[in-house]
């Protein structure tokens, strides 16, 4: 009979954690998919309703101003990476992933020309073309590295709409 009962208990415990362990495992998930220029980024494409988000990886971290957009929801996805999601309108207008800390994440997904977090800047400027105003914002292809500040590495991805100027 004890045994019965620690088995419901378990039961309902695991039950009522479902949706957070799904949304975590979503989260880990996110650092699978490639980043694809101008297109998405961790299983979300550009221009989807705002909602896909939370709907794939439960309620953001965080909610803080965008620069890009109206607001940003930050997903923890890994211990030192946190996936941006930039709404304007209701609508995703641009990922990011970046990561925190010295050295790179032990995971991270790569763009379409193989960049990854914690590659060196020098593999961007030869796979993107040199960095333009000391920025690595590639309009025309619709991805940016490092928006938040220069580093060594690649620290930040950021998938946008082609053709979006820089902040």
């Amino acid at each position: 009979m004890r045994t019965t009962r620690a088995f419901v208990v378990v039961v309902l415990v695991a039950v009522s954690l479902g949706g957070a362990a799904e949304a975590q495992l979503s989260r880990r998930v996110a650092l699978e998919w490639p980043a694809v220029d101008g297109e998405g980024l961790a299983s979300l494409r550009l221009g989807l309703d705002e909602a896909q988000a939370p709907g794939l990886f439960g309620a953001p971290d965080t909610v803080a101003a965008s620069p890009i957009g109206d607001r940003r929801l930050d997903y923890e996805v890994a211990p030192g990476v946190r996936l941006e999601v930039h709404v304007l309108a209701g609508r995703i207008h641009a990922l990011g992933l970046s990561a925190a800390g010295s050295g790179p994440p032990v995971r991270s997904p790569q763009t379409i020309r193989g960049i990854r977090l914690g590659m060196s800047l020098s593999t961007v400027a030869e796979r993107y073309g040199d960095p333009r105003d000391g920025r690595f914002w590639y309009p025309e292809a619709g991805i940016a590295f490092n928006v938040g500040g220069s580093a060594d590495t690649v620290e930040s991805i950021l998938v946008f709409p082609p053709g979006t100027p820089a902040p």
